[in-house]
């Protein structure tokens, strides 16, 4: 049920994107340093910019009202810190960007 709100909320962000003239990429796999496969759940550009945003959703609340904000923490701070060099630059030099920003969602 978790993963089904997930996958929901993130469709929805992803098609308000592209509403407003983002390029949208979603479940994007990519490995990290340890070569680990990892995935994006949104990538978002607009064509005349080189900066990119990774968004990240965390749907959870199954033991208690603060626990988003733990896993989310958790999350982005082991996903997008330690092993992001590589993970990230796939997707710079795949879409040319010169930026990634890292954004998650709760």
């Amino acid at each position: 049920m978790r993963n089904n709100r997930h996958h929901k909320i993130r469709s929805e962000i992803a098609s308000t994107l592209k509403a407003v003239g983002y390029n949208v990429h979603e479940e994007l796999y990519g490995l990290s340093n340890n070569g680990s496969s990892r995935r994006v759940d949104i990538l978002a550009f607009k064509n005349n910019s080189r900066i990119g945003f990774i968004i990240d959703p965390t749907v959870r609340f199954e033991c208690s009202s603060d626990q988003p904000i733990y896993v989310d923490r958790e999350k982005k701070s082991t996903v997008y810190s330690i092993r992001a060099h590589h993970f990230l630059l796939q997707y710079l030099e795949k879409y040319n960007l010169s930026k990634i920003t890292v954004t998650g969602l709760m």
